[in-house]
């Protein structure tokens, strides 16, 4: 009973490492094609641009893109936020990059009411 359930969380640890390992191929492909459709989309996040970032996501991409469209960030998820949010809002396109999913919280919560106030306070139906 014991060699089954190790056998089962080896497979189960396994195969999260495979989905990891898979959504990070995704992230990239998905942020090659968008920087390829958009000239002016700006990617941003914490040491992806010469480091390429914890997972190696954006290993390259200054290289291909350049240092315009590619830049790192500050350790500060609501500066990052922020500084898409501006961009958004004078017509550049934007993507920010956060190293781990539980992070986008801190970083959402501060412009959550900027964003609600914008569209909905002054009626500005602009797209973000």
């Amino acid at each position: 009973m014991f060699m089954l359930r190790s056998l089962k969380r080896s497979l189960y640890h396994l195969q999260k490492k495979d989905q990891r390992k898979d959504s990070s191929t995704r992230s990239a492909t998905v942020f090659v094609k968008s920087m390829e459709r958009y000239d002016n989309l700006v990617l941003m996040g914490q040491d992806i641009a010469d480091y390429g970032g914890v997972f190696k996501i954006t290993e390259g991409f200054v290289a291909k893109f350049g240092k315009d469209r590619v830049r790192n960030t500050p350790l500060c998820e609501s500066a990052i936020v922020g500084a898409g949010l501006g961009l958004s809002i004078k017509g550049v396109k934007s993507m920010v990059e956060m190293q781990f999913g539980r992070f986008r919280y801190r970083g959402i919560q501060p412009d959550r009411e900027t964003i609600l106030r914008k569209h909905i306070g002054v009626g500005d139906n602009q797209r973000m």
